[in-house]
Parts: C-alpha cells; structure tokens; sequence
C-alpha cells in the first residue's frame, strides 16, 4: 500500500510514459500528450495506491 503522495506522482508519471493512451485515460491522465504537474496532483486521488511487482 503506496499512501506518499510524492511517490505517488512518481509512479502516475511513470505510468502515463509506459502505457497507451487508452491506459492513460483511465487512470485520469490525458492520452495525447505528457501530463502536467497539475493533473498528475489531480490524478492521485485517492490518495492511496497499491502497487503489484511481479517477479520471475
């Protein structure tokens, strides 16, 4: 469970560089370009995450 925001946004940015833009829109970002300070704030909400590495 991933509750820092900072490391949220981190992983927000993250995401929208590694995924399709489909992807993107459906976590809150835009599709079409990188997205902004402003709207990866926005897109943490909720302010919790979980996160899942898999490993082989």
């Amino acid at each position: 469970m991933i509750e820092d925001s900072t490391t949220i946004t981190e992983l927000l940015a993250e995401f929208a560089d590694r995924k399709s833009p489909r992807e993107a829109k459906m976590v809150g970002l835009p599709g079409d370009r990188k997205p902004t300070p402003e709207e990866l704030h926005e897109a943490r909400e909720p302010s919790r995450f979980l996160l899942f590495r898999l490993q082989t």
